[in-house]
């Protein structure tokens, strides 16, 4: 005598948790690359780790345009050098500044604890002559608050073959990471005064490839229930084919 085959049907809910995985600290999680000989006002294509989206770095000071073309660095001209002006406070007001962006995933958390490169140099009338004068800012807020990260410790280099490094401005994140939680964008600014001539250059290194990086976490910190039906009938082997099951969010 032959026995019945009984069908039956598993569901499987995938229910929200905390830290589902993170990166390692330390690790590079976002970087741009800047090509060489070029004059656009926005550049680095950005490139981030999973749970991550990032804007390119845009010039924001006018008229909006990048200065002579460089084959080792983005270069840029048009800073204040009204006595006034040499201050964050009026630089910012008066977009003396680099802006790029980072955003994060619903189901992501981010955790940034350091810059791991990022090379600038000045020309001599540019900003960044004395320490003090070229600042990180970051807000998740678009700005209606900010913090200041750091700032150059030492006169900026004229030499972009031996360029300064802004790794330091980041410092104070290896003891207080900076954390941005799911659906957040955090917006950067860096922030330069200190010009003695209009025309004076203030410049991004691009010789590193990538020429920019970000170092942190990202922790995937939830995962959006789901339910899962076996679908492949009652004598079929369990297995991943998507075909074989049938994916629908719970009421």
């Amino acid at each position: 005598m032959t026995k019945p085959v009984v069908g039956f049907v598993l569901i499987f809910s995938a229910f929200s948790w905390g830290q589902i995985f993170s990166t390692l600290a330390g690790t590079n999680v976002v970087s741009w690359d800047i090509p060489p000989r070029d004059t656009s006002a926005s550049q680095g294509l950005p490139s981030t780790a999973v749970g991550l989206s990032a804007t390119k770095l845009s010039i924001q000071i006018p008229p909006l345009v990048a200065g002579t073309a460089s084959a080792n660095s983005w270069q840029v001209t048009g800073w204040k050098t009204n006595s006034a002006d040499l201050n964050f406070t009026s630089a910012i007001a008066n977009t003396n500044y680099f802006q790029w962006a980072v955003s994060v995933g619903t189901d992501y958390q981010l955790s940034l604890d350091g810059i791991g490169q990022f090379d600038v140099s000045r020309g001599s009338s540019g900003p960044g002559a004395t320490n003090g004068q070229i600042g990180l800012f970051y807000s998740t807020n678009g700005f209606i608050s900010s913090t200041l990260s750091g700032t150059n410790s030492v006169a900026i280099s004229t030499n972009s073959a031996a360029p300064s490094s802004l790794t330091s401005l980041s410092e104070a994140w290896a003891s207080s990471p900076v954390v941005v939680n799911g659906g957040q964008t955090i917006t950067f600014r860096l922030v330069c005064f200190g010009a003695t001539n209009t025309n004076g250059t203030f410049r991004i290194v691009n010789n590193a490839n990538p020429d920019i990086i970000f170092n942190g976490t990202v922790t995937r910190t939830n995962v959006s229930a789901k339910n899962l039906t076996w679908n492949g009938g009652a004598s079929g082997t369990w297995n991943t084919t998507d075909t074989n099951w049938y994916e629908f969010n719970p009421s």
